[in-house]
């Protein structure tokens, strides 16, 4: 019952639709004939803009203008002759010279624009030219300056440097290796050490010290057990 109801519902519909439909097609035809109109005024206008631009304007005036003086002498050389009568060369000459004055500050105001509008353009290119220089340089920055640069690592030589050199206030000298100890064993170690110093081949000056612990004295108690007083 309810889809009967619903189907009813959407058949009462349909005219409107229809209509709706029709009136949707006239719109776009319309819209259709409105655009080609402005079309074809547009490629108008852009004829006449380019033939009756400032430029060809200024060439115009110029033109009518050197017709006018031109046309003006010879109202006066006709008038010189005697060919006119004062009253007609009066009234013509007037008009005249009044169109040469007119078209004079046409040509004068249209040649302003023009120079105003030359240096707008000017003004306009040097600021384009300068936002490309300076967009080229940002672009020719190296890649070091904006990423940080890979590191190296280097092993630096090693200076040999005196203690007297190195250190602000004396240090006491070690003693030097030719000083025997006092004690036997001590003499073979002191020997060892020096052709091991010579052969460690170190810069005038600097010597390697190998330090030398002297043991403990140390008695033997042989006798002692050999020799044991009596009890009494």
């Amino acid at each position: 019952m309810a889809n009967y109801i619903m189907a009813k519902k959407n058949l009462s519909l349909r005219p409107w639709l229809e209509n709706g439909k029709a009136n949707l097609a006239s719109k776009y035809q319309q819209l259709q004939e409105v655009k080609m109109a402005c079309q074809e005024k547009q490629r108008k206008l852009e004829i006449h803009l380019q033939k009756w631009n400032l430029q060809a304007a200024v060439i115009h005036i110029q033109a009518e203008l050197d017709r006018a003086e031109a046309e003006s002498e010879a109202q006066v050389e006709r008038f010189l002759e005697g060919t006119v009568s004062l009253n007609s060369f009066l009234e013509t000459f007037q008009s005249g010279r009044k169109g040469v004055h007119l078209r004079k500050c046409q040509l004068e105001k249209l040649q302003e624009v023009l120079l105003r509008n030359q240096r707008i353009q000017h003004s306009l290119q040097a600021r384009l030219n300068i936002a490309a220089s300076q967009s080229s340089r940002v672009c020719r920055v190296p890649v070091s300056q904006h990423s940080a640069a890979p590191r190296t690592y280097r092993l630096t030589p090693a200076f040999l440097i005196s203690s007297d050199k190195a250190a602000p206030f004396p240090l006491p000298s070690a003693p030097p290796y030719r000083i025997l100890p006092p004690l036997g064993t001590q003499v073979d170690q002191c020997r060892v050490s020096q052709p091991r110093a010579q052969s460690l081949n170190l810069p005038h000056g600097l010597v390697a010290y190998i330090p030398l612990v002297s043991p403990k004295p140390y008695k033997s108690n042989y006798a002692d057990k050999l020799y044991q007083p009596p009890h009494r």
